[in-house]
């Protein structure tokens, strides 16, 4: 056989394999989608049903060939990891795909590493016309180191969430280290819209450039309680004809939280708080920047008929709000203009929070806003904003990935990667900072956890080598 036939066998045979490993799917769907069955061709509607539960492995991506909605009655799990993440788009971005449909699923639906993009809603009926990419109605998930980008919920002229939208959502739906970038509704929330929640945290994640016509150019929340949003940075989010350039809340809602967050240059161009609008609601900021975010009537927090109490801030004090220890300077980032938030050594941000505060809400009850272990921040307080300063490095974010938990989601035992390191000493908190479990003197590298409530802990371990820090779901 010549060296032509050769070359010309094996193009047809790469080419006939390259053929064959992708997958078309619709309908009922259960089990795994591998990796070597990637890309998957989504060729009608999905459906995970009652009972049935989907793993879709690292690397995998998923297209949808038409605008076909993912509905989600059992439980899907998606793992990508951060050198191979899982990718849902559409192979036509104008006309989309309808997004992930959580309806009143079973829980254990947990998203890492994902990529969502080109989400739309269309139609009239509720509540499919909500939440581009994602949709949790009367269900929870977990939802970490994934980006949002370019999704939209304009449908009918009433969409809300571009990105996500969550009703009667509960503790267990976390929303952690993940990016949302140029969402878009028509309603409410530009990138996510949450009403009726109880208890879902937002931490350490991005807001960049996400628009809405009313209300809430990043988030909405309406009827929401002890909704608690953390180390998270909010920049360049727009809403054109309503309040709340960065945050929108209203419907009453309560005990709502911000912790060393961020908020720059948001826009209200036609309304109120081109950071916040506080509606009728109660909310405490603490150890937060929210400085230049104007908005047409008012800039940075704008109380409306609502309550806050601010306290160890850099920001203009409105009128109305309770608090002390606040300030109104430059807060001095390396590079606001192209979009570095961290603080210049110089910043008057630096060791001017607090870890530990209790407050009186507006309902006349105690609410601990921030409960710090002293590992959590350099030098002798927490800086102000979302990114802590490190004297040593210049820069650093504070995260809780510095060991490997597993399972995680768990409902019992969980184990820990330490490199083989002897551990002395290992506490586990709740999101409040109540410490819920102290081992002295431990060797093992296994915890269980069966005993706690539902929710996200924080796993401490202090060894002779260093701390070290690390957050799990309890299902």
């Amino acid at each position: 056989m010549n060296m032509h036939k050769i070359i010309t066998l094996t193009l047809f045979t790469l080419l006939a394999t390259a053929a064959f490993s992708q997958t078309e799917v619709e309908g009922n769907q259960s089990g795994t989608w591998a990796a070597t069955g990637s890309p998957y061709l989504v060729t009608g509607e999905l459906t995970i049903p009652v009972g049935a539960s989907l793993n879709i492995e690292a690397g995998v991506e998923i297209i949808f060939q038409g605008h076909y909605k993912f509905t989600v009655n059992g439980s899907l799990v998606a793992s990508g990891t951060e050198s191979d993440s899982i990718f849902f788009t559409a192979s036509n971005p104008q006309t989309g795909w309808h997004g992930i449909r959580l309806t009143e699923s079973q829980s254990g639906s947990a998203f890492t590493y994902c990529h969502f993009e080109y989400g739309k809603t269309s139609g009239s009926d509720y509540p499919d016309q909500h939440g581009g990419a994602l949709m949790l109605h009367s269900s929870d998930a977990v939802i970490s180191h994934c980006l949002f980008a370019y999704n939209e919920a304009v449908a009918e002229e009433n969409g809300m969430g571009g990105a996500v939208y969550g009703i009667n959502t509960g503790s267990e739906t976390q929303i952690t280290n993940c990016t949302f970038v140029n969402n878009n509704t028509y309603g409410e929330g530009g990138a996510i819209k949450l009403s009726g929640d109880n208890g879902a945290n937002i931490e350490n994640c991005v807001f960049r450039n996400n628009t809405v016509l009313y209300g809430g150019g990043a988030i909405c929340l309406y009827g929401c309680y002890d909704t608690r949003i953390y180390r998270s940075l909010f920049t360049g989010n727009v809403t054109s004809f309503s309040s709340g350039g960065a945050v929108y809340m209203l419907g009453y809602c309560a005990r709502i939280r911000f912790v060393n967050c961020t908020m720059y240059d948001n826009h209200a161009t036609h309304g109120d708080g081109g950071g916040v609008d506080v509606v009728f609601s109660d909310a405490s900021f603490t150890n937060s920047i929210i400085y230049n975010n104007p908005g047409a009537y008012s800039d940075n927090i704008y109380l409306d008929f609502g309550y806050a109490e601010i306290n160890y801030c850099n920001t203009p004090f409105p009128d109305g709000a309770d608090g002390s220890h606040n300030m109104n300077v430059d807060a001095e980032f390396v590079d606001a203009t192209s979009g570095d938030f961290h603080l210049l050594p110089t910043s008057p941000c630096i060791d001017t929070g607090i870890d530990s505060l209790t407050i009186t809400d507006a309902y006349g009850d105690e609410l601990t806003v921030v409960d710090m272990d002293d590992s959590e921040y350099y030098n002798t307080a927490p800086d102000l904003g979302c990114y802590e300063y490190d004297p040593e490095t210049g820069i650093r974010q504070v995260k809780f990935d510095d060991i490997n938990i597993y399972p995680n989601p768990a409902d019992g035992l969980v184990h820990f990667d330490l490199h083989n390191e002897k551990t002395a000493h290992i506490s586990v908190s709740d999101y409040l900072g109540k410490q819920v479990m102290n081992l002295n003197s431990v060797s093992a590298s296994t915890i269980d956890l069966s005993e706690l409530s539902p929710g996200v802990y924080i796993i401490r371990v202090k060894t002779e080598e260093g701390n070290y820090t690390g957050k799990v779901i309890k299902k």
